[in-house]
């Protein structure tokens, strides 16, 4: 500690600063450099999911969830970027945003999905649960149910399904 004290004092005296000015100018610099990595943080950490989504047209039961009355109605999306392909079929991420929200609490979820894109069943693998829209912000609850859901045929699970089964395909 005398060291760096030591260190410091020269450092000053050889650079005609006076030891107040260098306190300030080190001040400011730490400043600068915690401004620095709080933008990082915000940048990088903000949304806890973003994508490039694309919307799925799906009609009026597009809400058709293991969080139905939730999303009775809502907007379905797409993560073209999250399609990835294995032999025994594909993963991919959903969104569903509500319309109308029913509680303030529930806006939206994203969705990680296993699919073997034969139209009958999706593995839902996670799940996040966000207040705001669009999956946008710190998720309020995170599930991992790895459980099938029988798709209905015409529902909006099938559209999305086979939506991102014909994505992978032009991959």
């Amino acid at each position: 500690m005398v060291t760096q004290r030591r260190y410091i004092r020269n450092f000053f005296l050889m650079s005609g600063y006076k030891i107040t000015d260098g306190l300030a100018l080190a001040s400011i610099k730490c400043l600068l450099f915690i401004c620095c990595l709080l933008s990082m943080y915000l940048f990088l950490i903000g949304p806890a999911y973003s994508a490039n989504w694309v919307e799925v047209e799906v009609g009026e039961d597009s809400g058709d969830t293991y969080l139905w009355p939730y999303f009775h109605s809502a907007s379905r999306f797409v993560d073209g970027e999250s399609i990835k392909k294995s032999s025994d079929g594909i993963t991919y991420v959903e969104l569903v945003n509500a319309k109308k929200a029913i509680s303030p609490n529930v806006n939206s979820l994203v969705v990680s999905k296993k699919s073997k894109c034969d139209g009958e069943k999706v593995v839902w693998q996670n799940f996040y649960i966000y207040k705001s829209a669009m999956g946008l912000g710190k998720p309020i609850m995170r599930l991992n149910p790895n459980e099938a859901q029988e798709l209905k045929k015409g529902g909006a699970g099938a559209l999305t399904d086979s939506f991102a089964c014909e994505l992978a395909k032009l991959k």
